[in-house]
């Protein structure tokens, strides 16, 4: 096949021209495509997606995944400074909010958009986005320690921000994320991948966290300082995570 301009690959992909590079946000992806079934490099991982008829791409194995708005999700993370990841703590989780599309809600009532409890505990650590048609979701009682039901499309709806692409983001629970493949709400209930999730490093002192994608690699870190979330919170996170593809970059970090 004679060479074709990058704008002409870009407009191939939906006819299933046999290799072209899609360009997602954060760097260059290999996308091959075979009988419409597209194969996409997603933080370093192999994943499987397929191309609707408006050419959005459909996860197949979790197709609640809004990958749009996980791969703005991913730039915005890269693109925090030491200075935003290793600050206040409770400025470093205004920002961790904003890099996974959630608006600061801390007046709001629990269910309407309230994230003071985002990434404030040991479980709310799970930056998900999700499509529209699964926000409706509730736990059908497959999520094992979470509450059946579990309905949370009111608060994605009004604490999502728009501009980082379709569907919405949510702190989801990370209980049942060392199982694998993994049991939690992002990957059961909404059939998600994650953005990121946080974990805190099991060292002394339980005072560095460390960002990770759904292959479990290393997006971001930080050491904040000020008042951090109870040790004992900090330690139950790690304890949920630990033996798990997310918690291998917390115990290099910890060994090191």
């Amino acid at each position: 096949m004679r060479n074709l301009s990058r704008p002409m690959q870009t407009k191939l992909v939906v006819l299933f021209v046999s290799t072209v590079t899609f360009v997602a946000g954060i760097r260059s992806n290999p996308v091959v495509s075979r009988l419409g079934a597209i194969q996409i490099t997603v933080g370093g991982a192999a994943s499987a997606f397929a191309a609707s008829p408006d050419t959005t791409l459909v996860d197949s194995e979790y197709p609640g995944t809004a990958y749009e708005r996980m791969v703005a999700v991913r730039k915005r993370v890269s693109q925090l400074s030491k200075k935003e990841l290793n600050g206040n703590w409770e400025t470093v989780r205004r920002n961790l909010l904003w890099s996974g599309g959630l608006k600061d809600l801390r007046s709001a009532q629990p269910g309407q958009g309230y994230t003071g409890h985002s990434f404030n505990d040991f479980n709310h650590v799970d930056l998900t986005c999700m499509v529209d048609t699964v926000s409706e979701n509730e736990n059908d009682g497959s999520v094992k320690g979470i509450v059946v039901g579990n309905r949370l499309s009111d608060g994605i709806r009004i604490a999502s921000l728009s501009e980082l692409g379709p569907g919405g983001s949510w702190s989801t629970c990370a209980i049942g994320c060392n199982q694998s493949p993994p049991r939690d709400v992002a990957h059961v209930q909404f059939q998600s991948r994650i953005a990121f999730k946080l974990v805190w490093v099991p060292n002394r002192g339980y005072d560095t966290f460390v960002l990770v994608d759904d292959d479990g690699n290393e997006l971001a870190r930080g050491k904040p300082t000020g008042e951090l979330p109870d040790l004992d919170q900090r330690k139950m996170n790690y304890e949920i995570i630990r033996d798990s593809k997310y918690s291998r970059i917390a115990e290099v970090i910890a060994n090191a």
